[in-house]
């Protein structure tokens, strides 16, 4: 029997049926029927599914006779280079003679493995056999698609556990900076793990078919001021936009060396690699988010002042323990005021427009001339005010209300949302709210914000709020 090859036989089946067979080992028929068959562990809307199927629709794969795919079942060597030299159309007519004992010249499956040998793509063993009922690693796998497929590296992807002195390095990098292999979401490659008949057919897929390629994110390296966006992949061209520390950004290797292709938002050009780094996507809820966080007041406006604490003290400090709660969610935050700085009203409002951001908070503490008010309140716009109104009233809303909905299980009172003409939200480009975490001069409130655990819980609920404001508009 064949090793991969289908065995074109007629039977009163509907479905087309697939099966393994191996050097005179059989493992099932391989019938043809139905252009699309439905496994019934496996179907076309599970990962991995459309290339399994794009590759099963050409006859490159094929699953068992018990209407199984088994996709977490380990690839045989014998199996990967049939595969292969199926996607590839290798003329195996005149391959008549093989080098290796275990696989006899006696049928197409067993060609295609010697064609493979002949052509330097695979391999065998010292004491002259082939082994191809032996497992595939990841790493092996790697190397094999390399040498049938010369990617050039682009740029260097970060793995755990493929430094740069593993025998497969080169391969890995060069197949992963084309979005051809991926890694784990633990920053690891795995190249010592079998390699599943998913994943393989995956891999291959994306070689043949570069849609199947997953998408590429990289971020502007911290401490960039600026980045440059150009029309082309040079410095010379047109600049079609900016991107600024952090930003995370959807690349696309380029033939030119040291620069990517960019899609960020409504920016698109290219960009030099030496300003940006790869990132994996961990599949936080607020990866692709980009936060503006504004602590109010600073430098010579120091706010509401009460004993000794001073507003624009807390509102910088509440700041950062949100940005760390957006962060650890996966957002990209930017902060109006990162130091002890006077910011003017209108730097504030007009700061989320060059950064793309989805969203603006603003970072307060209340005072009444009264010294008896509490509680804690959200700000948004959507009433016209001397000729201005924030262009998302709507979402304002709803960010204002997600925030307060956490912000409810604070110790203080909850005063609600509210409508206001402030500055930062009307003048602003994006949804924004104003959130009053407490009034400083409250009986109760003053020691809440005086509280260091207080402001670092406020940033906890108002970071949940941010991710179910998301989730309510997705």
């Amino acid at each position: 029997m064949k090793f991969l090859e289908k065995v074109k036989h007629t039977f009163s089946l509907s479905k087309k049926i697939m099966g393994l067979t191996a050097l005179g080992i059989c493992a099932g028929m391989y019938v043809s029927g139905s252009a699309h068959a439905e496994f019934s562990d496996f179907n076309k809307t599970q990962p991995g599914g459309a290339e399994v199927f794009y590759l099963y629709d050409r006859d490159i794969i094929n699953g068992y006779p018990d209407g199984t795919f088994r996709p977490e079942s380990d690839v045989k060597r014998g199996q990967a280079v049939v595969m292969l030299g199926r996607a590839l159309n290798w003329d195996i007519s005149q391959t008549n003679t093989s080098p290796f004992k275990d696989v006899p010249a006696n049928n197409d499956d067993n060609r295609y493995i010697i064609e493979g040998a002949k052509r330097g793509i695979v391999s065998g063993y010292d004491d002259g056999t082939f082994r191809p009922y032996a497992s595939l690693t990841r790493g092996q796998m790697s190397a094999i698609l390399q040498r049938v497929y010369k990617y050039p590296t682009h740029f260097t992807i970060p793995f755990a556990d493929v430094k740069s002195t593993h025998w497969a390095y080169s391969p890995i990098q060069a197949l992963a900076s084309n979005g051809v292999v991926t890694g784990y979401t633990d920053n690891t490659f795995k190249p010592q793990q079998y390699i599943s008949r998913k994943h393989y057919s995956m891999m291959l897929a994306r070689t043949l078919q570069p849609s199947f390629r997953p998408p590429m994110y990289m971020k502007v390296k911290a401490g960039t001021t600026k980045l440059n966006v150009y029309s082309q992949p040079n410095t010379t061209s047109t600049i079609t936009g900016a991107l600024y520390e952090k930003a995370l950004v959807q690349i696309t290797p380029t033939s030119t060396k040291g620069w990517v292709k960019i899609n960020y938002k409504d920016i698109t050009g290219y960009a030099p690699l030496s300003y940006l780094e790869y990132y994996r996507l961990k599949g936080l809820p607020l990866e692709k988010r980009v936060v503006v966080v504004d602590a109010g007041h600073g430098g010579t406006d120091s706010g509401a002042v009460y004993g000794s604490l001073v507003e624009k003290d807390i509102n910088l400090k509440a700041s950062y323990y949100l940005k760390t709660e957006l962060e650890k969610r996966g957002a990209t935050v930017y902060l109006s005021r990162p130091t002890d700085t006077f910011v003017t009203l209108n730097d504030r409002a007009t700061f989320s427009s060059p950064r793309r951001a989805d969203i603006f908070i603003s970072i307060h503490a209340n005072a009444t001339a009264s010294h008896t008010a509490n509680g804690t309140e959200t700000y948004y716009n959507d009433q016209l005010y001397e000729g201005d109104v924030n262009p998302y009233p709507e979402e304002s809303k709803k960010l204002a209300y997600a925030l307060q909905v956490q912000l409810d299980k604070l110790p203080t009172k909850n005063l609600g949302i509210k409508q206001n003409e402030f500055y930062v939200l009307r003048k602003n480009t994006v949804p924004a709210v104003l959130v009053e975490l407490g009034f400083i001069d409250g009986r109760y409130d003053s020691k809440y914000l005086a509280d260091s655990n207080f402001l670092r819980q406020s940033a906890v609920y108002m970071s949940e709020g941010v991710v179910n404001y998301f989730k309510s508009i997705d």
